[in-house]
């Protein structure tokens, strides 16, 4: 029903009977976070005041103020969403789209 095996299921008894139920706690709690909660919030900041999202910008200021260089993008892309602007470049306006103009038939 679990699709678990009994090698597995011997495991977690053996440690229920030594430990109790403390000891089927999950124990993992993640790893330790680059920037504290107060330069992640200042972090945030900077990102709000500038005028567009840029993520080689973000990653340069994180690395000269915080000395935090992240291996993914992900941190730097959860660090905008925070901030409420997105890693995406936006144009203003569709630069295939035509501007509409006035046709002859439409003159009265």
């Amino acid at each position: 029903m679990l699709q678990v095996s009994e090698p597995f299921i011997r495991t977690w008894k053996k440690v229920y009977a030594e430990a109790g139920l403390v000891g089927l706690r999950v124990g993992y709690r993640g790893s330790e976070s680059y920037l504290t909660e107060s330069e992640r919030a200042e972090v945030v900041v900077w990102i709000a005041a500038q005028a567009t999202a840029d993520l080689l910008r973000l990653q340069a200021h994180l690395a000269e103020t915080y000395a935090v260089t992240y291996q993914s993008n992900q941190s730097s892309y959860d660090l905008l969403h925070a901030a409420g602007m997105s890693w995406k470049k936006v144009q203003a306006s569709n630069p295939k789209k035509t501007t509409p103009t006035c046709q002859p038939s439409t003159w009265k």
